[in-house]
């Protein structure tokens, strides 16, 4: 019993990641309230009522909502730019796929590297804009791969079907 007396006098803290991540999300004046705003409600609601893991899971949520929605923009623009080239590939067929390649390859990076610019100047420091590009990144490429899937779905005639293959398959 004492050891539970005991950790209920030491304050709880999320996961040190997912408060870097924050901060590193969060313009520098809103960092102290927002971070300080989600630890109060951390400490004194979700943590007592739910327990660590769960209290951490919420706090990591809260943490990836704020990534979501300052970031949703440029990561939908990069998923329509691959979900269109693929498309485009697919359903305009070439055996010249240099300049689709420099196209498409030069969107991508501009679209990460606006947002990326964007999240550092925000943020002011500079990792964050790495993390940003980083993070859309992994966070696009299931729903990419489902994108390609509904586009096979909705279109896998075998005139479709021979471009895909010409253009490297899917594999």
């Amino acid at each position: 019993m004492a050891a539970k007396g005991n950790s209920m006098n030491t304050p709880s803290s999320p996961p040190q990641f997912a408060e870097t991540l924050l901060r590193l999300l969060l313009a520098r004046r809103d960092r102290e309230s927002v971070s300080g705003d989600l630890l109060e409600e951390y400490r004194d609601e979700i943590h007592p009522s739910r327990g660590l893991a769960r209290a951490d899971a919420w706090y990591c949520y809260q943490v990836l909502g704020f990534f979501f929605r300052s970031n949703a923009a440029p990561a939908l623009l990069l998923f329509v730019a691959i979900i269109g080239r693929t498309a485009f590939d697919w359903l305009v067929p070439t055996t010249e796929f240099a300049t689709r390649a420099a196209i498409s390859t030069f969107t991508s990076a501009a679209i990460l590297t606006v947002a990326g610019f964007l999240a550092s100047w925000r943020s002011e420091d500079p990792l964050s804009g790495t993390l940003v590009g980083t993070i859309i990144s992994i966070m696009i490429a299931p729903l990419v791969i489902f994108g390609m899937m509904i586009l096979l779905a909705l279109s896998h005639d075998a005139e479709l079907m021979a471009a895909v293959a010409a253009s490297g398959g899917l594999q």
